[in-house]
């Protein structure tokens, strides 16, 4: 009996990490996680429930919220989606920027990119011509 409560009161703090298997559906993913930029991700509802450096961020399935690498600002259909300062761009969320050299603040590897939405900053394979680099 005392096993079974140690067991789960462990398994009620237990941090979570970041992906763990392929999907496409948030149904292809185990209980507990959802399918977000192509990985079963753990739930979360800040930045507290995740660990290994992983942050909470937007996952694209409305009101729900996913163990991201820091380098992942999140994932989204609209724009309301990831919250000011960051805008919606290809179904991922985006910073945007005042300037191009405010790209560096986020990642020194972001680059600015103009578009209809202003300025914002994106990873070089998500730029025009730039499909073979990687983060």
């Amino acid at each position: 009996m005392l096993a079974l409560i140690v067991t789960i009161a462990s398994a009620c703090v237990a941090p979570r990490t970041g992906a763990s298997q392929e999907c496409i559906f948030n149904d292809d993913c185990p209980s507990g996680q959802l399918c977000a930029g192509t990985l079963c991700r753990a739930i979360c509802r800040d930045d507290r429930d995740c660990s290994g450096g992983f942050l909470c961020r937007p996952s694209a399935t409305p009101t729900k919220r996913a163990c991201l690498p820091p380098d992942d600002f999140g994932y989204c259909v609209h724009s309301s989606d990831c919250g000011p300062p960051w805008l919606c761009s290809l179904g991922r969320c985006v910073p945007q920027a005042r300037a191009p050299e405010d790209c560096a603040t986020y990642d020194v590897r972001l680059r600015p990119v103009s578009t209809a939405m202003g300025i914002v900053c994106l990873w070089p394979e998500d730029q025009p011509g730039d499909s073979d680099a990687s983060r």
